[in-house]
């Protein structure tokens, strides 16, 4: 099958849309396996499918594509209705950083009841943020940190935690001057991981 989506690319969508679960995820095991840009589109089909776990293996396949245009296809998933797949979003624009999904990002974090958020699921969407978002996502990282109202509802010490391990990943001056002041909170949770986040070296830049 490879060579032969490899020869034919326009031949993987009717399997990425086929009825049969089975046939749907081999196709795009195999499209993340090869990485043809071409085969970004019909995998982006899959992202429709009712199975979760076929629509988080569609969401790794355009990861591993990795296109500018997979990855802006990938963020489709960051609204998805089950939270694994989001998550795999979240995981997916960790680990290869898109500036293309920063704005949804942060229209995510800003907006959602993240308190409504599994507590993997908030860790998960923070580090995106910071990863995707790099010194520009410092101001709304630091609200949250410290706090400071502007959310659709008050942080508690594990979301801001969550921001504190999520600023550790920038490295600006910026990030710094936050995290050192969150080391000065009432909240013994909230200084610990501003403290533990200073020890780190910054990688979105």
């Amino acid at each position: 099958l490879e060579a032969y989506f490899l020869a034919s690319p326009s031949s993987l969508e009717p399997m990425t849309t086929a009825s049969d679960r089975a046939v749907v995820q081999r196709a795009v095991a195999i499209a993340g396996k090869l990485q043809n840009p071409d085969f970004a589109e019909p995998v982006a089909k899959a992202l429709e499918h009712r199975d979760p776990g076929t629509r988080r293996l569609a969401v790794s396949a355009l990861s591993s594509i990795g296109t500018p245009a997979a990855l802006k296809l990938a963020a489709r998933a960051v609204e998805d209705e089950d939270p694994e797949v989001r998550m795999t979003a979240f995981d997916a624009f960790t680990q290869r950083p898109f500036r293309g999904v920063a704005r949804t990002l942060s229209t995510y974090l800003t907006t959602r009841d993240l308190e409504a958020l599994d507590l993997s699921e908030r860790r998960a969407l923070f580090a995106a943020f910071a990863a995707s978002n790099g010194p520009a996502g410092v101001p709304t990282l630091e609200t949250v940190l410290l706090a400071r109202g502007g959310l659709a509802r008050r942080p508690s010490a594990q979301t801001r935690a969550c921001a504190a391990l999520a600023l550790g990943m920038i490295d600006s001056p910026a990030a710094r001057f936050a995290l050192d002041a969150a080391t000065k909170e009432k909240d013994a949770l909230v200084r610990s991981a501003a403290g533990a986040a200073l020890k780190k070296e910054g990688v979105a830049s």
